[in-house]
């Protein structure tokens, strides 16, 4: 997704230091959120229309693990579409993801915003945003440590032997 973003919405083309560096630049300044908002949108926005779609959010929810942190702020885009769209009893009023919408259903923020700065950038401050914000609740998938404990299993998925 942030190949897509970064290469104007075209496959297979090859990304400069310079383009990485200015695609990446709002991320840098902790005061600039509007435009960190709106790159987070158009990386999600893997279509390029300026809007969040069906097509999307399911490409999205198929690639993103719904523990993640992410996941679960997709998961919350996605019960909204489907409520305006799919359950309301009025099929003539489409409701349609646009940034505004989007920053609106998240409360005006996206820890993706956060986790771009801190892999991408390695920024570590955003991880307190996360924190405070709730969202860092959420167990990673990466960290399935304790499920394999949970479940009796050494890493490598065989039973573990107690001692």
């Amino acid at each position: 997704m942030l190949y897509l973003y970064l290469a104007n919405g075209l496959d297979q083309v090859k990304i400069t230091l310079t383009r990485f560096i200015s695609g990446l630049k709002f991320f840098l300044l902790d005061e600039d959120k509007h435009n960190q908002s709106r790159a987070c949108f158009q990386i999600l926005d893997i279509d390029r229309d300026g809007v969040l779609n069906i097509v999307n959010l399911l490409h999205l929810y198929k690639n993103i693990p719904p523990r993640s942190a992410i996941g679960q702020e997709l998961i919350k885009v996605i019960s909204f579409f489907l409520e305006k769209n799919l359950y309301s009893k009025s099929f003539m009023s489409r409701v349609e993801i646009n940034l505004d919408v989007f920053l609106k259903v998240l409360n005006q923020r996206t820890c993706l915003t956060a986790e771009i700065r801190r892999t991408m950038l390695g920024i570590q401050g955003s991880l307190k945003e996360m924190k405070d914000s709730g969202k860092l609740a959420v167990k990673q998938d990466s960290d399935d440590e304790d499920n394999d404990d949970n479940l009796g299993l050494n890493r490598k998925g065989k039973k573990k032997v107690n001692a």
